[in-house]
């Protein structure tokens, strides 16, 4: 009643409620600024290299991870990347390339069901 909430959720979490025949809900993946320049080649059976060096980048600059840690953290973000793609599981795809733009966008996905 005038509240859209918002969850995020791992890709398990979007399968079960995607399956699930009670809750009617929106799927959004946002992902990584990279990822607009690699979708078009981009195959379930190839990885998303340049996606995965800049999130590696990022994760490195940080230094809160020791390396088994980012190695787990990086082969995570290239499966959800790759089962993202997966037809009907997400509504739409954002590429976070610009914050301003991909708020927008997210405001505009999230408003468009009221």
């Amino acid at each position: 009643r005038g509240i859209t909430p918002i969850m995020v959720k791992d890709m398990k979490g979007v399968a079960s409620i995607r399956a699930s025949s009670d809750i009617q809900a929106r799927f959004l993946f946002i992902a990584p600024p990279s990822m607009k320049e690699v979708s078009s080649s981009l195959s379930h059976t190839s990885p998303p290299h340049i996606s995965l060096l800049q999130l590696k980048h990022r994760l490195c600059k940080r230094a809160d991870l020791d390396e088994s840690s980012m190695a787990k953290r990086l082969e995570l973000a290239k499966q959800e990347m790759l089962k993202s793609k997966e037809p009907g599981l997400f509504d739409k795809h954002l590429i976070n390339s610009d914050l301003e733009s991909c708020y927008a966008e997210l405001v505009e996905f999230c408003l468009s069901v009221l």
